[in-house]
Formats: structure tokens, sequence, C-alpha cells
């Protein structure tokens, strides 16, 4: 019987992602992966303010990962901060040169913005990597 109430209140945890999630940080608030999954999550449901400020948690507490700074800059888009976009996928180039995607979206930017020669410099580096 104990087992089974127990079983029973964990199912709640499991109901979606985000509580799983959030469930995991109540535990062990301090892993930046779960902080970056939430985010995801977060992102996913359109609850773009709270990805990106568990983005951010997650890039303070390890900042190993380019895919953290390219899906900031994701949500920077999608709340119209195109310059804080920019900076993030930068980051994200500096840290992986070969991530695809952060150059395609500031090829994006950049043509949208006219910025043409530096549209090209993303562009080439887009043909480089898809080789």
């Amino acid at each position: 019987m104990f087992f089974s109430l127990g079983a029973i209140k964990r199912n709640n945890d499991w109901q979606n992602p985000i509580t799983l999630y959030s469930n995991i940080l109540e535990y062990s608030p301090e892993t930046a992966r779960v902080h970056n999954n939430l985010a995801m999550e977060y992102f996913d449901q359109g609850m773009v303010n709270d990805a990106v400020a568990h983005y951010k948690l997650s890039i303070s507490m390890s900042d190993l990962y380019p895919q953290s700074h390219y899906n900031l800059g994701n949500a920077y888009v999608s709340l119209g901060l195109i310059d804080e976009a920019v900076e993030e996928y930068k980051k994200a180039v500096e840290m992986d040169d070969n991530f695809v995607q952060p150059h395609k979206q500031l090829a994006a930017i950049y043509y949208s913005k006219e910025m043409y020669d530096e549209y090209q410099e993303e562009m080439k580096k887009v043909n480089e990597i898809l080789r």
C-alpha cells in the first residue's frame, strides 16, 4: 500500500516535461542541463520569458554548450530582441564554428538588416560546413 501511494505521487511528477523538470530542480537546483531542458519546454509552450530565465541560469552554471546560446538567441528573436540574439548566436559560433544553425540565423538577420557583406560571410561559412 505504501509503495502504491508513492507511485501515484510520482505519476503527478511525470504528467508533462515542465512538471518533471521542475520537480528535478527542487532536489537538484544547480543542474545546468535540467535548466536548459526546462527552458526548451517553456519555449515550446510559448512561455518565452520563462525560457529566457532558465537559459540564462543554465549558461551561468555551465557555459559549455553552444546549443544553450543558440536556444537563447532563438528566444530573443521571438521576443524581438534582435541585437541580443545576434550576441548569443555569435557566442555559439565562437564555441563551435561548425555549428551551422547559428550561422544560418546570423545570415538571416544580416540579410533582413541589409548588412549584405556580413550576410555573404555567414552564407559562405554555412556552405563550407554543409559540404
